[in-house]
């Protein structure tokens, strides 16, 4: 073939290479909101890992276990700090999209602390 093997593609050939296009500057769209987004929570939660992982080390020093029972009791819940971290993890969680399932595997994770 003099044209090396290359045909011209049909309108409705072209029209589908134009969809599929779209659709992908959508998604890169769509993720690129998703990094800022993440970005941001970041930034904020940055500074705030220092102190956890300290906390952490000296748990693991001290060798404290996870428990499988929570405290659940209306102390707890009525705790001003317990309930300005849960309000924070809900904006969060609102704010990221974070699911359900996410949690659990991040709580998973948590208890498999040593």
């Amino acid at each position: 073939m003099k044209n090396g093997w290359k045909t011209k593609l049909t309108q409705e050939e072209l029209s589908e290479q134009e969809k599929e296009r779209a659709t992908i500057r959508k998604r890169l769209s769509y993720f690129a909101t998703e990094r800022e987004k993440v970005g941001l929570v970041h930034q904020v939660l940055a500074p705030k890992i220092k102190p956890f992982q300290h906390v952490e080390k000296e748990w693991r020093q001290y060798k404290v276990k996870s428990k499988s029972t929570f405290p659940n009791s209306m102390t707890f819940v009525q705790n001003p700090a317990y309930q300005a971290v849960h309000s924070g993890f809900k904006k969060l969680k609102e704010q990221i999209g974070l699911a359900d399932e996410d949690i659990l595997l991040s709580l998973e994770k948590i208890e498999r602390l040593d």
